[in-house]
């Protein structure tokens, strides 16, 4: 198309201007999205129709379903709940091999896999700690980030410590710290045995002083 420009240059002729675009594929995720092959997602098509559309697309469609039809920054996906690490694991490599992902935050909340077991959280920490860790290999510029709570019920010094060595072995470069507040209506109330208040200060505390020691910037509260 640039050299066809040139040409119409050297014929004295008004230059066309010249626009690409990326092509997106269509729902059966091989040819281009086309009313002819029957693979579009119409706009005036019944809601319910895009959805099931919507819903037929590839996992490894996604990042560019994302990426053509939004208009936020890639950068910005933020906030991923770890138990999707485990599920789109490649999905997820690829994209962060793109580099187009700045920032990931995702609420680790406790290094203890007895501690996420209470907390309803089906996954174990070390599959999350292998696959962050492997993100940083992939793109060391990336930066992580977490959020822990200190104190949940039943948590001993031990898984207490189990979460300071999985912030520490993942490294991440953003840590917010939160201690543990009983809310009536949470599920967490029911469960036992309760920290002492004094027992969650101390350990924010020594949390605080560990991220200060390895140098990792965090907020607390």
């Amino acid at each position: 198309l640039l050299v066809g420009r040139d040409m119409q240059k050297d014929f004295n002729q008004p230059q066309q201007v010249v626009i690409t675009m990326p092509l997106l594929e269509g729902v059966d995720g091989l040819r281009k999205m086309s009313k002819s092959f029957g693979n579009y997602i119409g706009i005036n098509e019944l809601p319910n129709e895009v959805f099931g559309k919507v819903m037929s697309i590839s996992d490894a469609l996604m990042n560019k379903y994302y990426e053509l039809l939004t208009d936020v920054d890639l950068a910005e996906i933020k906030n991923i709940h770890p138990k999707w690490f485990i599920k789109y694991e490649k999905e997820l490599t690829d994209i962060i091999k793109t580099t187009k992902i700045s920032h990931i935050l995702s609420p680790l909340q406790s290094g203890s896999n007895a501690i996420l077991e209470k907390m309803n959280r089906n996954h174990k920490i070390e599959d999350i700690i292998r696959i962050l860790v492997n993100i940083k290999k992939i793109y060391p510029k990336i930066k992580l980030e977490t959020l822990v709570i200190v104190g949940f019920p039943s948590e001993t010094l031990e898984d207490f410590n189990a979460t300071l060595n999985a912030i520490k072995e993942i490294d991440f470069d953003f840590v917010g710290l939160y201690k543990y507040t009983e809310h009536k209506t949470s599920r967490s109330e029911l469960i036992y045995p309760k920290v002492p208040e004094q027992e969650i200060d101390d350990r924010f505390f020594k949390a605080i002083e560990f991220l200060k020691k390895n140098k990792i910037t965090y907020s607390g509260r």
